[in-house]
């Protein structure tokens, strides 16, 4: 019975040995009575130290293999024997860099209660560490190149504006000629300059989202807040009334008669536009949108609400991501790229706000956004409120560019 017990013992023993091997950990001792230090073999075998030096000389021979920049951490942990496992470096004699990781256990006291022993580990994380650099310089790498690469795009964006503002421009001057002279093919002509002057809108709104996509990647979209009131901004957009060209109606209804928000005009408008063109786009003819403003603690609710296609439960947290629209590209009805509810997401961030979406298949969408209230008082003669500067041709133009796959 003995003889057995001690064969399990020692075959388990065996079995230990050989795990430690395979993982590369040592064990050390420290005789904390005696101040005398015993190695595993492992342990010579990770600082490639050989065994006939003496138990005393063992901390002179592992000074010798530390790595010369990690001797100051080495020497700070072995006097404190912290439990936190700490990493260095040691140098082999073929002058290949290993990675070590040591880690002390408990102090374990004698029958006495005196402190006995110490016991703890060294493991070689050679393969690991390699692994996790490599891993650090490949997303370093790919962040260098998704930077290069929206650098790319913002100069190529800004270069096709050129001639697409070149072809805007002669668009115009012929629509300009025609109204001056009489041409019997004149209804024809027209058309296709139409089509014309539609798709150059359509190619410059593509054009603006990758500039933005860019910009916002490369963190040089910054937002100029200053304090507008938002019934004047979405006034100046509704009024334009697109929806017509559909028989929809677009019902303004603010709450307020005055709403203070702080936020970038420009990128409000951009993000009202967006909003509004995608509930005409996905909305049948004979619709009405309906456009709120209120009040809700102390921030401000604007939703537009639509009753088009509206989206599947779940693909609502889709409707956001950059690049994915909800139909397919066999049986969507409408055009686009699929990151304008990307940019609007970010651009209502970007000015600390947000934006959800509520929706029903076949009963429409309603997008929310909340931007912080401001509570200005009159009496102050605040100076930094402002009025949108834009001119009705401005917004015309961007709400032509933003509609352009609409009215096509």
């Amino acid at each position: 019975m003995k003889e057995n017990l001690y064969n399990h013992l020692i075959g388990n023993e065996e079995i230990i040995r050989e795990a430690m091997s395979i993982a590369r950990i040592g064990i050390w001792k420290w005789d904390l009575k005696y101040h005398a230090v015993s190695w595993s073999d492992e342990m010579y075998d990770i600082f490639e130290i050989d065994k006939r030096f003496s138990k005393e000389k063992l901390n002179q021979e592992i000074m010798k293999v530390i790595h010369p920049d990690d001797i100051d951490i080495f020497d700070n942990v072995k006097q404190i024997m912290t439990k936190t496992p700490f990493e260095y470096r040691i140098i082999h004699s073929d002058k290949s860099i290993h990675y070590i990781q040591s880690k002390a256990g408990n102090i374990i006291f004698d029958d006495h209660g005196e402190p006995s022993f110490l016991v703890g580990t060294v493991q070689e994380i050679t393969e690991q560490k390699e692994a996790q650099l490599a891993l650090i310089a490949a997303k370093e790498y790919a962040e260098e190149e998704n930077a290069s690469k929206s650098h790319f795009f913002a100069t190529m964006s800004h270069e096709f504006r050129t001639p697409i503002n070149v072809l805007l421009s002669s668009v115009q001057l012929f629509e300009q000629y025609l109204s001056d002279v009489e041409c019997p093919n004149y209804d024809k002509i027209k058309k296709h300059l139409k089509s014309m002057k539609q798709s150059s809108l359509r190619l410059l709104r593509l054009v603006n989202n990758l500039i933005d996509i860019s910009k916002i990647d490369t963190g040089y979209y910054s937002p100029d807040i200053k304090t507008y009131n938002m019934v004047s901004i979405l006034e100046k957009i509704v009024v334009q009334d697109f929806a017509k060209y559909k028989n929809m109606s677009i019902a303004f209804q603010p709450r307020l008669k005055e709403a203070l928000v702080r936020c970038d005009a420009d990128m409000m408008e951009r993000i009202m536009l967006n909003l509004i063109s995608n509930a005409i786009k996905f909305s049948d003819k004979d619709c009405a949108i309906k456009i709120r403003l209120y009040p809700y603690k102390d921030s401000l609710m604007i939703a537009v609400k639509d009753n088009g296609i509206g989206i599947e439960k779940d693909k609502m947290e889709l409707v956001f991501q950059r690049y994915h629209q909800v139909q397919t590209t066999l049986t969507r009805k409408s055009e686009g790229s699929g990151i304008g509810l990307a940019i609007t997401k970010s651009l209502t961030e970007l000015m600390g706000g947000t934006i959800m979406v509520k929706s029903r298949p076949g009963k429409g969408s309603e997008f929310i956004i909340k931007m912080p209230l401001v509570i200005h008082d009159r009496s102050r003669n605040d100076t930094e409120l402002k009025e949108i500067v834009n001119d009705h041709q401005n917004i015309v133009l961007k709400m032509n560019v933003e509609f352009s796959d609409i009215y096509l």
